[in-house]
């Protein structure tokens, strides 16, 4: 899934690059993780901060904006 941030800087860290592979990957997964679990090798600091690059005001805003984009590309099931 192409995800689209509402503010995405010309260059990413290394680390942006390595989250936004993870959730674009693993979609379903991180929207039940903490930021704690999605920071497995790297800190939570370094996600927090991936979040405010991206244009969120903090990780649940970050959440919030993948919970969107992923149901508007769900098929409704019977």
């Amino acid at each position: 899934m192409q995800l689209h941030f509402p503010a995405l800087p010309e260059e990413l860290t290394s680390a942006d690059q390595k989250i936004i592979e993870y959730i674009s990957s693993h979609t379903d997964v991180f929207l039940f993780m903490t930021i704690g679990q999605l920071s497995a090798g790297l800190s939570d600091a370094t996600v927090s901060r991936f979040a405010r690059h991206v244009g969120c005001k903090d990780f649940k805003e970050l959440k919030h904006v993948v919970i969107q984009q992923s149901t508007e590309h769900k098929p409704v099931q019977k």
